[in-house]
């Protein structure tokens, strides 16, 4: 809570942007001294800030020129533009590598990453310089037959990739990926139903792991080995899960996940709608890992129907 109440200290007195929508929300900092104080602050959605100039959702001070520019999906419509610093790129790296390293990611691991080349890094660290922690980069444009070529002549311990990619290619190739070699399969970028996973773990032949992200926040969630939900990362995002009425749903509901990142002061993102559908989950993981849980991603809220109560309906 200290870490958000000084989130949001910072935000009202540097950020245009928010400094407005606080005072017309009629809220101060000092309002903010428990978690049953967050819904004080109105929730802040994607086109509120798409209607913004770049000097008016970063720091006051900055030159926005000198920041590291992100965009998102389109997904939703209109691509939003995201800004960061150099410090805050580094600690979504981290964070990533921890959830990767908890299910069996090694130091000097070669991974292939199947993603969209727009987000493909121009540099390479200072041990791929030195020929460790290979890294290749797959684009997911290319043909499927393109993709495995790559892969095998590869060769990587992890493959790492888009569930739709992964999906397309265990469809084509089946148990021929086994000879790709590799030890594990990481997914994300889009939701994973229990048949995909289950064909693209057949046919690579070793265990998959889901991670829950976003453009906004880098990684959310991830699975651990149990396999039994997605561990938040506490330490970096605030997520709730909220009713259409903007209240709390109960562990086990449905709710509209709305997140606070906690580490970038550059372009804050507080109560952010992030418009997608999740459930979150009571009590702790099996593993041990203390973060808390999400139980599944179920979709984007548009696929969604609102009942009279506020509930969220599954049109499936």
């Amino acid at each position: 809570m200290k870490q958000f109440r000084a989130l949001v200290t910072h935000a009202y007195e540097h950020v245009p942007f928010y400094h407005r929508k606080f005072r017309a929300a009629g809220v101060r900092p000092e309002d903010i001294q428990s978690f049953d104080d967050l819904r004080k602050i109105p929730v802040t959605t994607k086109f509120e800030l798409q209607a913004c100039a770049p000097h008016d959702l970063v720091v006051s001070g900055v030159d926005v020129g000198s920041l590291v520019k992100r965009t998102t999906s389109g997904s939703t419509g209109v691509p939003l533009t995201l800004f960061l610093d150099g410090a805050v790129e580094d600690f979504y790296s981290a964070v990533w590598l921890r959830g990767m390293f908890q299910v069996g990611l090694r130091v000097l691991d070669r991974m292939a990453v199947i993603a969209d080349p727009r987000g493909f890094p121009r540099g390479r660290s200072v041990l791929q310089r030195l020929g460790f922690a290979e890294r290749r980069y797959v684009s997911i444009f290319d043909a499927a037959d393109r993709q495995m070529a790559l892969l095998r002549q590869f060769r990587p311990d992890v493959v790492k990739g888009y569930a739709s990619s992964l999906s397309i290619l265990a469809n084509e190739f089946g148990g021929s990926l086994r000879e790709v070699g590799a030890r594990l399969v990481f997914s994300g970028a889009e939701l994973l139903d229990a048949m995909s996973r289950r064909r693209i773990s057949s046919a690579f032949g070793c265990e998959l792991f889901d991670f829950y992200g976003s453009s906004e926040f880098s990684l959310l969630a991830w699975e651990c080995k149990e396999h039994d939900g997605y561990h938040i990362n506490a330490d970096s995002v605030l997520m709730e899960f909220l009713d259409s009425a903007g209240e709390p749903v109960a562990f086990g509901e449905r709710g509209r996940v709305v997140c606070t990142g906690l580490f970038n002061w550059v372009m804050p993102l507080i109560r952010y709608e992030l418009d997608d559908i999740a459930v979150s989950a009571d009590g702790e993981c099996a593993c041990g890992i203390s973060l808390p849980l999400v139980k599944f991603v179920e979709g984007r809220a548009d696929d969604f129907i609102v009942a009279a109560d506020g509930r969220l309906v599954s049109p499936t």
